[in-house]
C-alpha cells in the first residue's frame, strides 16, 4: 500500500507497475554493476533508469504489516539540505544505510531551488558575488561539542540601493536561522533584522549541532560577505573525575589554587545524585583560608572561564524575593560560600568550586531537604507551645500547613518565622484551612522572617499556611501562647536596635510617636521601614550624615550635614 501525508493512495500490483520480469525490473542489474539489492526512490529500479518521478519528496517510509500494523522500518527523511548523499535516519546507527543522490536539486518546501548549503568555517570570510534577485543561499555551522558562543554576521553591497540611500525601506535580503534544520520564511526558529544592508546575531551555550542560515535575495546583490564564528569551552571533567558529596557528609581539606600567571580561575568539580524530589539542594563551604566561589548547576559542570552570568536578584524589601534558576552562584569573599536549587527533581547537579588566588583547608557539604509531608491541608502539623519546627525550605507553589490548638484562658498567639532568607508569609484562619486570599490574619512583612501575633485568640484549633511568591531557605516556624501585650506610648523615644522589629504598634490620628538609632560606627546605610496594620502613616528622619571623604578630600569629616527625608 502507498500512503502520501499519511493518506492511503491505493495499492498498486505487479501488472500495473509495469515492472519487467526479473529482479529489482531486470535482469541487467547483474550486469549493471549492481547487486539486486538496492532500494531505488523515484526511479523504477537497477535495470532501468526510467519512470522517474517529478515532484518534491521530503521523506519516505517503508512499513512492514504484521499482526494488522503497519511497523516503520526504513525512514529517509532528506532533511540534509546539501550535498550528493542522504541516510536511513530509522537504522542509521546500527546499518549505516547511506543513498547516493542523482539528478535532483535541493528545494524549500515550496519548490523553489536553493544553491547548494555551503559550510561555513569557523571565523572565516566568505564572498559572493552578483546574486540575482529571488536567489536563496543556504549555509550551516558545524557547531563543536562544548561551543559556549557563536555569531553570524552578514554583509551586502548594491550600487543601486547605496545610490538610493534607502536603507530602512529597501533591505537587500532576509535572514532565517534554523536549530538543526533548515529554515524557511515561513518556517524558522528566528528571522535576523536588518540593519544598513546587515544582519549580527549571537548566542550563548548553543544546545544544537548545527546552525543553519537562508539568506531569500530582495534584490539584485553585487557582493554578499558572511562569516559566522563560534569559541568552544574546555571539556568537563567526566563523574570519574569528579568527588560525589552525599547528604550531610563532610569533605574536609579541600584545596584549589589558581596560577599566579594565569588570568583564568582553577576549579575543583564535585557533583551529587539526586535520586528523590527534593524541596531544596543546599551545597555549603566553610572554614580553612583563601577565597573559594561555588556555581551549583543541572545539565553538566561550569566553568567560570567560560561562563557570563549575572548575580542572582534578591531585594529583602521587594515582593519578588529571590528567583529560581537552574544554575546558582556564590562569590562572597573569604571561604563561607552557600548555593541553593529549589524544587529539584532526581537526576545529576554539579558543583564548581573555583578561585583566581587559592582556598586551601575548606570544607564542603552537600544537604538535601526533602519534599515535606505537610503539603496537603489533611497532611497538616501540629505545633506545641514555643517549640521552633524547622528548619524548612520553600518556593512559589509549594504550601506547608501546620495547626496548634489553642486553650481556653490564652492571653496571646504569636507564630514566629525565624532565621533563613528568602520570601515567606503566613496565613491564619481559625478552624478552617487558610489561603492566600482567605484568612483571619495575613502577615505582611518583607523577607522570611514574618510574625503574625493577636491578643485574646479564640479557643480552638488554628490553621496555618505558610507559602512564598518565590523562595525561602532556613526558616523555623514557632507558635507560643505569651502575657497579654498592651503597647503604651508614654513619649520617651524608643530605640531602635538592627533588624529587630518593634509590632503591635497603633496609635489615634495625630498622635506623633518617636524613634531614634545609635550607631556605634558609620554603616553604609541606614533603612527604616515598616509593615503591615491598617490606616495611614508618615515618617520623619532627621540626622547627622558622614559622608568621609566620598569627595575625595581627607578633611571633609570636619563638616556636618543635616537631611531629612520623608517617607508615605
Amino acid at each position: 500500500m502507498f500512503t502520501i501525508d499519511g493518506v492511503p493512495a491505493g495499492n498498486i500490483s505487479a501488472e500495473d507497475a509495469n515492472i519487467p520480469e526479473g529482479d529489482f525490473g531486470s535482469n541487467d542489474c547483474f550486469t549493471s554493476g549492481d547487486a539486486c539489492d538496492e532500494l531505488y526512490i523515484a526511479r523504477m529500479g537497477a535495470g532501468c533508469d526510467c519512470y522517474h518521478f517529478e515532484g518534491i519528496i521530503d521523506d519516505v517510509t517503508i512499513s512492514s504489516y504484521e499482526n494488522d500494523m503497519w511497523e516503520p522500518i526504513s525512514h529517509w527523511t532528506f532533511w540534509e539540505g546539501e550535498g550528493g548523499d542522504t541516510g536511513d535516519a530509522l537504522n542509521d546507527a546500527a546499518m549505516n544505510r547511506v543513498g547516493t543522490i542523482h539528478g535532483a536539486d535541493w528545494v524549500m518546501p515550496d519548490g523553489s531551488i536553493v544553491a547548494q548549503a555551503v559550510e561555513l568555517p569557523n571565523d572565516e570570510f566568505l564572498v559572493l558575488e552578483n546574486i540575482q534577485e529571488g536567489d536563496t543561499l543556504l549555509f550551516y555551522a558545524e557547531l563543536d561539542e562544548y561551543t559556549f558562543m557563536t555569531d553570524i554576521a552578514i554583509y551586502s553591497w548594491s550600487e543601486i540601493f547605496y545610490d538610493d540611500w534607502e536603507y530602512e525601506e529597501n533591505m537587500l535580503f532576509d535572514a532565517y536561522v534554523g536549530y538543526d534544520r533548515i529554515p524557511a520564511p515561513w518556517d524558522y526558529d528566528m528571522e535576523l533584522t536588518s540593519y544598513w544592508g546587515s544582519v549580527f546575531n549571537s548566542w550563548t551555550w548553543p544546545e544544537y549541532d548545527v546552525m543553519w542560515y537562508s539568506v531569500v535575495a530582495k534584490q539584485d546583490i553585487e557582493e554578499l560577505e558572511i562569516i559566522a564564528s563560534w569559541e568552544v569551552a574546555a571539556a568537563p571533567p567526566s563523574l570519574d573525575e569528579m568527588t560525589q558529596l552525599f547528604n550531610g557528609v563532610p569533605i574536609t581539606s579541600q584545596t584549589v589554587a589558581s596560577d599566579r600567571n594565569s588570568w583564568d580561575a582553577s576549579q575543583e568539580y564535585y557533583y551529587v545524585n539526586v535520586t528523590d524530589s527534593l524541596t531544596e539542594l543546599k551545597i555549603e563551604t566553610y572554614g580553612g583560608k583563601g577565597d573559594i566561589d561555588l556555581i551549583l548547576s543541572s545539565g553538566g559542570p561550569i566553568d567560570p572561564n567560560y561562563y557570563y552570568y549575572e548575580e542572582p536578584y534578591y531585594d529583602e524589601f521587594s515582593s519578588e524575593g529571590m528567583q529560581q534558576s537552574n544554575i546558582a552562584w556564590s562569590t562572597n569573599d573569604g571561604n563561607g560560600e552557600e548555593v541553593n536549587l529549589f524544587d529539584v527533581e532526581p537526576g545529576i547537579y554539579y558543583i564548581t568550586a573555583f578561585t583566581y588566588r587559592k582556598a586551601s583547608d575548606f570544607t564542603i557539604v552537600a544537604d538535601f531537604t526533602y519534599a515535606p509531608a505537610n503539603a496537603d491541608p489533611s497532611t497538616a502539623i501540629e505545633l506545641q507551645d514555643g517549640i521552633a519546627y524547622g528548619p524548612m525550605s520553600g518556593y512559589n507553589g509549594l504550601d506547608q500547613y501546620f495547626f496548634i490548638e489553642v486553650p481556653t484562658g490564652t492571653e496571646r498567639l504569636e507564630v514566629d518565622l525565624d532565621g533563613g532568607f528568602g520570601e515567606a508569609t503566613l496565613h491564619m484562619r481559625y478552624e478552617n484551612t487558610p489561603t492566600a486570599s482567605e484568612a483571619d490574619h495575613h502577615s505582611a512583612a518583607p523577607g522570611a522572617g514574618d510574625k503574625i501575633g493577636f491578643n485574646n485568640p479564640t479557643p480552638g484549633k488554628w490553621h496555618i499556611m505558610l507559602d512564598s511568591e518565590s523562595v525561602f531557605s532556613g526558616v523555623s516556624i514557632t507558635a507560643s501562647f505569651e502575657d497579654l501585650y498592651v503597647w503604651e506610648y508614654d513619649g520617651t523615644p524608643i530605640e531602635l536596635f538592627n533588624d529587630e522589629d518593634v509590632d503591635g504598634l497603633s496609635a489615634p490620628a495625630g498622635e506623633e510617636l518617636y524613634f531614634y538609632v545609635d550607631l556605634e560606627s558609620r554603616a553604609e546605610e541606614l533603612i527604616i521601614t515598616t509593615y503591615g496594620g491598617e490606616g495611614s502613616l508618615y515618617i520623619t528622619a532627621d540626622g547627622e550624615v558622614d559622608y568621609g571623604d566620598f569627595f575625595g578630600f581627607d578633611d571633609f569629616d570636619e563638616f556636618d550635614f543635616l537631611e531629612e527625608d520623608i517617607f508615605e
